[in-house]
């Protein structure tokens, strides 16, 4: 009985790992880009304003050093 699980389990983890396997091989094939603009086909974007909004804003004070030489 309990061989009857354990090689359950081992054919279940050989069945798992093929399966991933292929999904990871199936990732391979897109090739990385560097640039935002590799990704955009030519001419298929058309920007109509130039303003950014943002969300939040974080606001960061420090004391400026005083030169007291004299």
């Amino acid at each position: 009985m309990v061989t009857n699980i354990l090689i359950a389990i081992v054919v279940g983890i050989i069945i798992a790992a093929i399966i991933i396997g292929i999904q990871v091989s199936a990732l391979k094939s897109v090739n990385e880009r560097h640039e935002a603009s590799d990704y955009v086909k030519q001419g298929s974007l058309q920007l109509s304003q130039k303003t950014d909004v943002f969300l939040y804003k974080k606001l960061e004070k420090t004391e400026k050093p005083q030169n007291n030489q004299g």
